[in-house]
């Protein structure tokens, strides 16, 4: 019972940090109005919350291994709490741009260790199963944070959606800093050398490069898609705040779905075939996005349709 308590804390703890990436992203356009700046530089607080994410992403797992999962899990959280305070209170887009910077190394931990703490409590067969679910709860939140982030930005401002994340996150280390307990074994042996000697091994090796590429690919895909549509939706083609966000919302949906397909297949097919049908997948997506483009279909509603192709990639390649 306790496990599968920690699991549903854990994934729950993944949806609301990962949902921080895009939730503003129908409320671009307005901020950049507020902040009085172009629009680069709006989807550069977007860009800069992922490469603060992949910074720490390389150092928290040996930091974790060394001092324990416990602590970063619950301080980042904390961390998270006080930097979206941070970006709600802010009328300086150059405050606004560091405090997502600071989301970003805060916002790594959770999606980075949850990895870790199921590999430690759950076997290896329910382990994949989880790590489906987690893909569509991962996927599930890009989608729906566009669409609440649409409905809070058009009905209370922007600034309410940071206020709304600010609110979540201390609900998430409230909880978790009384229900979490260290599953791992520190062994407070921490350096840079030892760094290297975990990751060089893995660095000299292309099959681990193939896996490492794809799945960011795809999902870099989604989220420059996210935050480039807005301006075209809403600027160009009139459409509201909410119906952005609903629309995005949509188009995402279809990887929820695969996934948890994909946690019921992962018991009969091996890993590397799904992984492959995630592929093909998503090279079907690109090559609908690029007959679109070619014919110049400008409907936000048929754009769906590639969309939810790659939106399913992820949900196999993830797992």
């Amino acid at each position: 019972m306790r496990t599968n308590l920690i699991v549903g804390l854990t994934l729950l703890a993944v949806a609301f940090t990962i949902g921080t990436i895009d939730i503003y992203a129908p409320c671009l356009p307005v901020m950049q109005g507020e902040f009085a700046v172009t629009a680069a530089h709006m989807q550069w607080t977007v860009s800069v919350y992922t490469i603060a994410s992949g910074i720490c992403s390389v150092f928290i797992g040996p930091l974790a291994d060394a001092y324990g999962r416990r602590p970063f899990v619950i301080y980042s959280l904390l961390g998270l709490v006080i930097s979206s305070f941070g970006c709600a209170l802010t009328s300086h887009i150059g405050v606004f741009t560091s405090w997502r910077f600071v989301q970003g190394l805060l916002g790594a931990v959770v999606p980075v260790l949850s990895l870790a703490i199921l590999s430690d409590i759950l076997d290896r067969k329910y382990l994949g199963k989880v790590l489906a679910w987690m893909g569509s709860t991962v996927t599930f939140s890009v989608a729906v944070a566009p669409m609440l982030g649409g409905f809070l930005g058009q009905h209370f401002g922007w600034r309410s959606i940071f206020y709304f994340i600010a609110v979540g996150m201390f609900f998430m280390w409230f909880i978790l800093a009384r229900e979490l307990h260290e599953t791992g074994s520190p062994h407070k042996n921490m350096s840079l050398k030892t760094i290297l000697s975990e990751y060089l091994p893995l660095c000299r090796d292309p099959v681990v490069w193939g896996f490492a590429t794809i799945n960011p690919l795809i999902l870099g895909g989604f989220v420059s898609y996210i935050t480039t549509s807005s301006y075209y939706y809403i600027q160009v083609l009139g459409l509201s705040i909410s119906t952005h966000g609903y629309i995005i919302g949509i188009s995402i949906f279809a990887n929820v779905l695969v996934s948890l397909w994909v946690s019921h297949l992962i018991e009969r097919f091996e890993p590397l075939v799904i992984f492959k049908a995630g592929v093909a997948l998503a090279i079907l997506g690109v090559a609908f996005f690029g007959a679109f483009i070619v014919a110049d279909m400008t409907n936000p509603y048929l754009l769906i349709i590639p969309c939810a192709f790659v939106s399913a990639a992820l949900g196999c390649v993830f797992p």
